[in-house]
């Protein structure tokens, strides 16, 4: 699954870079449009996960999809047996393009980190691909420390602004900690 939704950002990307040619100033990156960003992230990912139903079937909810909804994260893609029970979480995503401090954006990796769901995405913003990288390497020390009880898989997505474009970094997490 983590192939198919760097593919699907990746489609992301090109549309923007294209809209960027159109509207780049001072030759600075393409900063998205708060209320744009997480609209077209989640319709993607909500578009694109229709295809992942198993025996059961998938039912996707983004935050802020509709008013009387709350969901605690900002994609949840859940699976349903034949009669309508949860019977797992496939994909949660949390989404921070808006240039939050290092603390907040922290938060939302441990968010990620703590969910019972097959595969975690969070998608943040920087300037530089080096933030980016600096990013990363303070998200390894909270996974080595993090004592997991689930197998997932995790994937980070950057938009470098200075580049209109994605960088990834993709994780496989094995169960490192039992309950005695």
């Amino acid at each position: 699954m983590l192939s198919e939704i760097q593919n699907w950002l990746k489609q992301l990307e090109s549309r923007d870079r294209l809209l960027n040619m159109l509207t780049k100033e001072n030759n600075k990156g393409l900063t998205w449009l708060r209320t744009n960003q997480h609209k077209s992230i989640k319709e993607k990912l909500k578009k694109g996960s229709e295809q992942f139903s198993s025996q059961g079937r998938l039912l996707s909810h983004a935050s802020g999809e509709n008013s009387f909804e709350k969901w605690p994260y900002d994609f949840t893609l859940q699976e349903s047996d034949q009669e309508n029970q949860l019977i797992g979480i496939r994909l949660i995503a949390e989404i921070d393009l808006s240039g939050s401090s290092e603390n907040c954006l922290l938060h939302d990796f441990y968010k990620i980190l703590q969910a019972d769901a097959d595969v975690k995405l969070l998608v943040i913003q920087k300037e530089f691909k080096e933030g980016f990288i600096t990013a990363t390497n303070e998200y390894e020390k909270t996974m080595k420390a993090y004592k997991h009880k689930l197998k997932s898989e995790i994937l980070l997505a950057c938009w470098i602004t200075s580049e209109d474009r994605f960088a990834f970094k993709r994780y496989s997490i094995d169960i490192s900690y039992a309950p005695q």
